[in-house]
């Protein structure tokens, strides 16, 4: 039994999409006669597996509008695109190999520093974003300038962007946390927490970005975490157990797509 979200899709295949709540969302799909899902929606589809199979009705989708509200952070938009190819995965038949261009909505009142946050988070300069296939533009951009910046992104899949994330310090740091914790070797966490430390530096701020729900919440607890870890003499068994917590607050790299 499919959602009726995909029911929809069935009859009529999007090749356009806009993801969001709210009038702006319903009003710039309904212009651009686009397929809509929901925040919820979006992130409830992209996790569930319906037995027999999903219908491949993403197939010609070719460009994604975000709608970003006031209310969301950088660590949610982070999330959503997340889910966004966790969706095309299930309902593509080219699964992350899909070409898309995501055009974000940013609210009017939206700061460089969060797009440069977001970057931050995706492992680019800002200024790279488009080349993979990522475009930001305000809320107020009128709808034929919109369009035109969908049509300049350059469609993407999301193997490109994995691959620059595994040579970006910042993720590769995280990742060989996450490595060195599945060993309990306290000297190879160490090692590992102070690589962390040392990449965030006056940035550990933006380690939210890596966190699962509630971000900031483990993203505090994993701050205090690193300090403790690099400065304090850790036994085994606490390592051990110190370690099931920093899995439970890191997003793991199968969330990210990479598995």
């Amino acid at each position: 039994m499919y959602s009726n979200v995909i029911h929809d899709w069935v009859s009529e295949a999007p090749s356009l999409l806009v993801v969001g709540d709210g009038p702006f969302a319903a009003a710039l799909a309904m212009i651009t006669d686009s397929g809509r899902i929901s925040y919820d929606d979006l992130e409830s589809e992209a996790k569930s597996n319906e037995s027999g199979g999903s219908p491949r009705v993403l197939d010609d989708l070719k460009i994604v509008f975000l709608v970003v509200k006031n209310k969301h952070s950088a660590a949610d938009v982070l999330r959503f695109h997340r889910a966004l190819w966790g969706l095309l995965k299930k309902l593509s038949s080219a699964g992350d190999q899909h070409e898309i261009a995501v055009v974000l909505i940013l609210p009017e009142d939206s700061s460089l520093a969060f797009e440069e946050t977001l970057a931050w988070g995706f492992g680019l300069e800002v200024v790279e974003l488009e080349s993979l296939g990522i475009s930001f533009t305000p809320i107020t951009t009128p709808l034929g300038s919109l369009i035109e910046i969908a049509i300049r992104t350059r469609p993407m899949d999301l193997p490109p962007l994995l691959a620059r994330q595994a040579s970006n310090e910042r993720h590769a740091a995280l990742e060989s946390l996450r490595a060195a914790a599945k060993l309990s070797n306290p000297a190879a966490l160490c090692l590992a927490a102070e690589k962390v430390m040392t990449v965030f530096n006056g940035k550990d701020h933006h380690l939210d970005l890596f966190c699962r729900r509630p971000c900031h919440l483990n993203g505090n607890l994993l701050r205090q975490w690193l300090r403790m870890i690099v400065t304090e003499d850790y036994t085994p068994h606490q390592t051990t157990e110190s370690t099931l917590s920093l899995m439970d607050w890191l997003i793991a790299p199968e969330e990210h797509g990479q598995r």
